[in-house]
C-alpha cells in the first residue's frame, strides 16, 4: 500500500492503514493515547479492542498476521472510530485483532458516527481485500446492530446475515443466585472431600514470572481436554499462544488469571479478560485425573466468591451452549454474530442453505425427533465413513461387522496384579502412574483408534475414579491400562512410578 485510502463524508473521514504504515501508527504514543481516550467513552465492551490486548497480540503474531487499522476522524481530525484488524497473507483471510482468541469482535467509535464509520469501513475493506465472505465472532452485548441493515452496504453489494444467542451473565450482587450456587450439595461434598485431605486454595496470579513457572502444566490440561472434545490441541498447534497469554499479564487491570490448587498440584485454572466491572469467561482447563470431582466447576465457584471480594459486578459467561453456564447464570443478554457476503449470489446461496436447515429441523420436530440428537448421530456416521475411507479393507469389514454384532470389545487392557509382578528390570523406569500427559504421546496408524478416541475414553475412566498406568518408550506411548480402586504394587514398580507434577 502506497498511502492512505480515504473517502470524505460529511461526518467522518475513513483511512485504511496496513503493514508498515499500521506499525508506524501503532508505535505513535499520541495515537495510542487517543485510542485509549475514545475507548473510555464507550458503554459497549471494548477490552478486546483496547491497546493492551491488541498491541500484545499484534506483536506475538507478527509472523502470521499483518496489522490492518481502519481509522475514522472527524472534520477537526479527532479520532472518532477504530477497527483493529489483521490479514493472514498465506490464507488470504481478514480477521479481527485477536482472531480466534478474542471473546468478542467489536470496534471503538463515537456513538454519533458509529453507523457511518462501520458501513464505510466495511465498504473500504471490500475494495481493498476483494472479499467474498467475512465471518465475525460474536459482537459484544449491547452492540449496535442497526448498521448491519444499512442501505449503504446493500448499494455496495454487501449483505449481512446474523445469528443470535442469549448467553448467561452472573450478577455478582444477586444474593439469591449466589446462595443457590453455594448450597449445591454435590459441589459442597466435593469441596469437603478435598478439604479433609489437604489444602484447597484459589490463587489469583498477577505476575508473568509466576505464571511462567506453572503454565506448562496448565497447557497440558487444556490440550488434553480440547483434543478429547474437539479433536485439536490449541497450544500444541499454536506456537505463539503460550507467550501471548503470559504477555497479557503485563496488564493486570485487563486480565484475570486464577489457579485452583490442591496442596501443590493445580486442579484447574481460568484466564479471561476483564475491565472495571466485569470478568469475561475465557481460557479454562482442569486436571483430567480429577474428572470425578468436577474441578473445573469447583474453580468457577471459588472464582465467583473471589470476584465478589474484588469488587466486580458481573461474570460474563460468554456465548456457548454449555450446561454449566446456564446453571451459573442469573440473567441473559443478547449477542449477535454477523457474516458478510460481498456478492448477491453468495448471499442467496447462504439463504438457501439456511432455509434447508430450518426446514429439516421443523420436519424432525414434527416427527417427534430431537434435531440435536440427529445432528450428533449424523456427525458420528460422517466420522465413521471418513475413517472407512482411510482404513484397509479387512479392518473396515471387521469394524462394520462390529456395528451389527454387539459382542463387547475392549480397546484397553486392564492392569492386573499378576501383570504388575512381571519383572521389567531396567525397563521399569518407563512405567508411570496417573501421568495423563503420556496420552499426548499416543500415535496410531489405524483410523479406528485415534488420539482423540483414546483421550475421550480416558476422561470416562478418570470420571469413574480409575487409575492409569502407562509405559513410555522413546517418547512414544507403548502400552497403558486402567485399574479401579487401590492396588498393591510390587516394590520394583513403587520405586519407579512417577506422579506427573511432582
Amino acid at each position: 500500500m502506497t498511502g492512505q485510502q480515504k473517502k470524505n463524508t460529511p461526518a467522518v473521514e475513513i483511512a485504511l492503514y496496513e503493514g508498515e504504515e499500521a506499525q508506524r501508527l501503532l508505535a505513535d504514543a499520541s495515537f495510542v493515547s487517543e485510542w485509549q481516550a475514545l475507548a473510555r467513552k464507550m458503554k459497549m465492551v471494548t477490552v478486546i479492542q483496547e491497546p493492551p490486548f491488541v498491541l500484545t497480540w499484534y506483536k506475538r503474531y507478527a509472523d502470521m498476521f499483518r496489522p490492518v487499522l481502519v481509522v475514522g476522524r472527524n472534520a477537526k481530525q479527532e479520532l472518532v472510530g477504530l477497527l483493529p484488524l489483521a490479514f493472514d497473507p498465506e490464507k488470504g483471510v481478514l480477521a479481527h485483532a485477536g482472531a480466534w482468541q478474542g471473546e468478542y469482535h467489536g470496534w471503538i467509535c463515537a456513538a454519533e458516527v458509529e453507523t457511518e464509520f462501520l458501513t464505510e469501513a466495511v465498504v473500504a475493506l471490500k475494495k481493498r481485500f476483494r472479499l467474498r465472505k467475512w465471518v465475525w465472532r460474536w459482537m459484544p452485548p449491547g452492540a449496535n446492530v442497526a448498521w448491519l441493515r444499512s442501505k449503504r452496504l446493500k448499494k455496495e453489494g454487501i449483505f449481512a446475515r446474523t445469528v443470535e444467542q442469549e448467553p448467561p451473565l452472573l450478577e455478582l450482587e444477586n444474593e439469591a443466585k449466589i446462595r443457590k450456587i453455594r448450597r449445591n450439595k454435590s459441589l459442597r461434598t466435593k469441596m469437603n472431600r478435598y478439604s479433609r485431605n489437604g489444602n484447597l486454595r484459589l490463587e489469583h496470579v498477577t505476575s508473568p514470572q509466576r505464571a511462567a513457572r506453572i503454565f506448562d502444566e496448565l497447557v497440558l490440561q487444556t490440550d488434553f481436554r480440547q483434543m478429547a472434545v474437539h479433536g485439536e490441541r490449541p497450544f500444541d498447534g499454536d506456537p505463539h499462544k503460550k507467550d501471548f497469554y503470559l504477555a497479557r499479564l503485563r496488564f493486570p487491570a485487563n486480565n484475570h488469571f486464577t489457579v485452583l490448587w490442591f496442596n501443590e498440584r493445580p486442579l484447574a485454572y481460568h484466564f479471561g479478560a476483564c475491565d472495571e466491572t466485569t470478568v469475561y469467561l475465557g481460557l479454562t482447563g482442569y486436571d483430567p485425573r480429577e474428572s470425578k470431582n468436577s474441578p473445573g466447576i469447583l474453580l468457577l465457584v471459588r472464582l465467583i466468591e473471589l470476584l465478589r471480594e474484588e469488587g466486580f459486578r458481573f461474570f460474563d459467561l460468554t456465548p456457548g451452549e454449555d450446561e454449566y453456564k446456564a446453571r451459573l447464570g442469573s440473567m441473559r443478554h443478547k449477542v449477535v454474530q454477523p457474516t458478510f457476503y460481498f456478492t448477491r449470489r453468495e448471499k442467496l446461496v447462504a439463504d438457501l442453505k439456511n432455509a434447508v436447515r430450518v426446514g429439516v429441523k421443523i420436519g424432525l420436530r414434527l416427527l417427534g425427533a430431537d434435531p440435536g440428537r440427529v445432528k450428533k448421530k449424523a456427525a458420528a456416521w460422517a466420522d465413521f465413513f471418513g475413517r472407512l475411507r482411510e482404513s484397509e479393507i479387512r479392518e473396515s469389514l471387521t469394524k462394520i461387522a462390529g456395528l451389527f454384532y454387539s459382542a463387547e470389545r475392549y480397546r484397553y487392557f486392564e492392569v492386573s496384579e499378576a501383570a504388575l509382578n512381571f519383572d521389567f528390570g531396567q525397563k521399569a523406569e518407563m512405567v508411570h502412574f496417573q501421568r495423563y500427559s503420556d496420552f499426548l504421546l499416543f500415535g496410531s496408524e489405524s483410523p479406528w483408534l485415534t488420539q482423540q478416541d483414546v483421550l475421550t475414553e480416558a476422561i470416562e475412566h478418570f470420571s469413574r475414579g480409575e487409575e492409569l498406568y502407562t509405559l513410555v518408550k522413546n517418547q512414544k506411548l507403548f502400552a497403558f491400562g486402567w485399574r479401579a480402586g487401590f492396588l498393591q504394587l510390587p516394590k520394583v514398580w513403587k520405586n519407579t512410578l512417577s506422579d506427573f507434577g511432582n
